[in-house]
């Protein structure tokens, strides 16, 4: 519900190229394991299917498909953006690392372990793709899980810091006073 009401004041745009920012998400068809791009219909019913993490979040049935996390399938979408038209893109890339031998001691972790080597394989892919003048934002989560909601403040402050790392090559994106006023009326 609070999703919903969040996003409230864009419940009646068809398309989500027509949100102030263009946006799009991804899910992971856990039926068949591919991914699936969102980019019209019911805004919070698929931001709440992309965000559907395993073990922590029921999955959501969308068009027929059991929708989880998209991030199990595509967890730096770089491939969704390009297709969009975008071409200049800023990455942020929230995977986890590896977890220690030490922490390895259960068959969820082990089975957890597998699941990250997977989409580490995955992102390194997607971020081989990126092309100069595009920006790289990679946080130091080491503390925080993909499944770590009470450490979000953690998290911000990575994300943060990991950004002010990138001001300079950020910059060189950003819109003048003027074309920004522009946009956003």
């Amino acid at each position: 519900m609070l999703l919903r009401r969040l996003l409230l004041p864009a419940w009646n745009v068809a398309e989500f190229k027509d949100l102030p920012i263009p946006f799009a998400c991804v899910g992971t068809d856990i039926g068949n394991g591919t991914g699936v791009v969102y980019g019209k219909g019911d805004l919070a019913a698929a931001v709440r299917a992309s965000m559907s993490v395993p073990g922590a979040f029921a999955p959501i049935r969308l068009d027929d498909k059991l929708i989880v996390d998209g991030g199990i399938f595509n967890n730096v979408p770089i491939d969704v953006v390009l297709s969009k038209g975008a071409t200049r893109i800023i990455v942020v890339d929230v995977s986890s690392p590896l977890a220690s031998e030490e922490k390895l001691g259960s068959s969820f972790a082990i089975a957890r372990q597998m699941l990250d080597m997977l989409m580490q394989q995955r992102t390194a892919a997607m971020l081989a793709t990126m092309k100069d003048g595009d920006v790289l934002i990679k946080p130091r989560l080491a503390t925080v899980s993909s499944a770590g909601f009470d450490k979000v403040a953690v998290a911000i402050a990575d994300g943060e810091s990991a950004a002010n790392e990138q001001v300079d090559a950020l910059g060189s994106l950003a819109l003048s006073d003027d074309d920004y006023t522009t946009f956003v009326e």
